[in-house]
């Protein structure tokens, strides 16, 4: 808890400083993941929020500089193997949480948890011949579309979830490796409001 309050304040920080609406996100991998896998993450989070008129910057924590930074700030932590290969042939994984938004004295902060190996079980077994042979780049998509979950929690600073496939309280493994995904009409608005709402007016700082 100690290092997600001082995350806080590091982010809050950096936004400060800055002046146009776009989304930054500071991403940590531990190991580093196949460049298929980051490659459609970025590639699917970007078309998931496109709706939205959201703008996505990615930059890694360790080479990360607030210069010119804008708001909002959201560090991604993704813990475990981030790659769907190597994994037993009837492996599953139910009731447990793929990802989260930390919180403190029940407000969210701007950092997001993201449990590969977790995600990795739950949808191997629902994964087809063909996807499991182009393994790398499916986890990516299915790794944009957690976040995606998590980033609107976040964003629009509610809990509660909604009916689509993407945004319910409980996505399917199946609806994770859908390649319909998309948001709707009144997720795209409430994104959008909450992004207009986090954005610092040029001159004012």
């Amino acid at each position: 808890m100690r290092c997600q309050l001082q995350l806080f304040c590091m982010l809050t920080a950096a936004a400060t400083t800055a002046g146009a609406a776009s989304l930054q996100l500071l991403t940590r991998f531990d190991p580093t993941p196949p460049a298929a896998t980051i490659q459609e993450m970025r590639a699917e989070l970007g078309r998931l929020y496109s709706d939205a008129r959201i703008s996505i910057a990615w930059h890694e924590l360790s080479n990360y500089s607030s210069v010119g930074a804008a708001l909002p700030i959201v560090y991604v932590d993704f813990i475990g193997n981030c790659r769907s290969r190597n994994l037993p042939a009837h492996q599953t994984a139910t009731g447990v949480a793929l990802a989260g938004v930390s919180r403190v004295d029940g407000k969210m902060l701007p950092s997001v948890t993201v449990d590969c190996e977790q995600i990795a079980a739950y949808i191997w077994p629902f994964m087809t011949g063909a996807q499991r042979s182009n393994g790398d780049a499916v986890f990516g998509e299915v790794l944009g579309r957690i976040l995606a979950h998590e980033l609107y929690h976040y964003l629009t600073g509610t809990v509660k979830h909604t009916a689509s496939a993407l945004f319910r309280g409980a996505i399917s493994p199946r609806a994770l490796l859908d390649r319909k995904l998309k948001l709707e009409e009144g997720e795209i608005a409430l994104l959008e409001g909450a992004l207009s709402s986090m954005a610092v007016p040029p001159g004012s700082l």
